[in-house]
């Protein structure tokens, strides 16, 4: 089975307190969570917006490709039978990972049945208990057992169960197979086991997902100030000029290399500089008609 390729993500860069719009793009199904490993995708998609942060968030998005899915066994209980309240199964074989989705019960009367799914040593394996009730044709159960491949699998119902299942004791027709990801081969019928069948029809079966690792996505939360804010703090002083465009000048700052990033108030960046403080008193001009906050 092919490993998915990894998302592709964009960050985004927002301020204190404003929610962060993030993409991410794939093959498949996006699936976004808070942790790099384990837990439950709390959204599906290509852009996700938080809700508003107060610091920097990164996420983690997995692309996946949901398996084929597909029915097999016998389809209906036509050919012959009756219902059943004998410890009886079925016995398959697994050739790749795959899901047993649900199954078709034809139920003689109303109740819970607990059924199981056992290695070839008849160990229970995987059970879910639902009830079940008595009505005119079939019965889907959701059963979503996760199988991996192995030979000789039961499918069966508990013995401390009411089986009350319908079971074909002739319109048989082994083996019952989905090429390449399973087969029921027999029955568990201790005289002709390919001459009867027992309680579970149309089976939904479905591939392994393939997933991907897992790619980071980071909203990255910076202290914004607006223009009046940062001509109160020491150092600097920023201002419209006549052309419309914003002057900052720095006095007595650190000399060294920093970075100048102007938002709009939708988070969106207008000018990203780096900008080189190399005297003590120092002026640089922006090219920007519009802005809203500026982060140092």
């Amino acid at each position: 089975v092919s490993t998915p390729p990894t998302p592709v993500t964009t960050d985004d860069n927002i301020c204190q307190n404003d929610p962060a719009s993030l993409f991410a793009s794939g093959t498949g199904i996006l699936n976004w969570y808070n942790n790099a490993t384990g837990g439950t995708p709390f959204f599906s998609g290509a852009n996700y917006v938080t809700p508003p942060l107060a610091s920097t968030t990164t996420y983690y998005v997995e692309n996946v490709i949901t398996g084929a899915s597909g029915t097999m066994g016998k389809l209906d209980n036509t050919g012959g039978g009756n219902n059943f309240n004998n410890f009886q199964y079925l016995i398959f074989d697994v050739f790749q990972p795959m899901e047993l989705v649900s199954v078709e019960v034809y139920p003689g009367a109303s109740g819970n049945r607990t059924i199981e799914l056992r290695d070839n040593q008849g160990t229970p394996l995987q059970s879910l208990t639902v009830n079940i009730p008595n009505v005119a044709g079939p019965h889907t159960v959701n059963l979503n057992f996760m199988i991996s491949p192995g030979t000789d699998y039961q499918l069966g119902v508990s013995n401390t169960s009411n089986i009350d299942l319908y079971r074909n004791n002739n319109g048989t027709n082994y083996p019952y197979t989905l090429s390449g990801l399973a087969s029921i081969t027999r029955s568990s019928a201790g005289t002709n086991p390919v001459g009867y069948y027992y309680f579970f029809y149309n089976w939904n079966v479905k591939e392994q997902d393939c997933v991907s690792p897992r790619q980071p996505v980071t909203a990255n939360v910076n202290v914004c100030t607006g223009i009046n804010d940062v001509s109160d703090n020491s150092g600097i002083n920023v201002y419209y000029n006549a052309g419309g465009n914003i002057n900052m000048d720095m006095n007595k700052l650190t000399l060294g290399n920093y970075t100048l990033t102007i938002v709009n108030s939708l988070g969106q960046t207008v000018v990203s500089r780096n900008v080189n403080v190399s005297s003590d008193v120092q002026s640089d001009t922006f090219d920007v008609l519009i802005c809203c906050f500026l982060s140092v």
